[in-house]
């Protein structure tokens, strides 16, 4: 990812990552409705059977738009076979997912940082 110390920490940037352990999708920044039709196209490229990891540690925001767009991709994942894990954000955008209810739904991933590190 991007030095944090020379990016703005509101810009969105999405870097994926295929490794052994599957498909790493690093969120950054503000995922909200400017992001949406990056964000959908990335998905739809998601391979039935893929062992996909959506990391939000790097998020600083997160509203309604992304919020749909993540449990879509779980539904999607649902369908497609696809083994979908999420390794939680930040406290505030982790309070999303609290607020909503969706972290006792969602899976929600206990996966050590080192293991989706570069």
């Amino acid at each position: 990812m991007s030095d944090p110390r020379t990016r703005n920490p509101g810009t969105f940037e999405m870097q994926v990552q295929n490794g052994d352990a599957g498909i790493v999708l690093r969120l950054s920044g503000e995922f909200d409705l400017a992001c949406e039709e990056a964000f959908r196209d990335r998905a739809a490229q998601m391979p039935s059977g893929a062992e996909v990891l959506i990391d939000l540690r790097e998020l600083t925001f997160i509203d309604s738009t992304g919020i749909r767009l993540i449990v879509e991709l779980w539904q999607r994942s649902n369908n497609d076979g696809i083994d979908l894990a999420i390794l939680p954000g930040p406290p505030d955008v982790q309070r999303v997912f609290q607020i909503t209810g969706l972290d006792e739904v969602l899976p929600i991933s206990n996966r050590a940082a080192d293991q989706t590190e570069e």
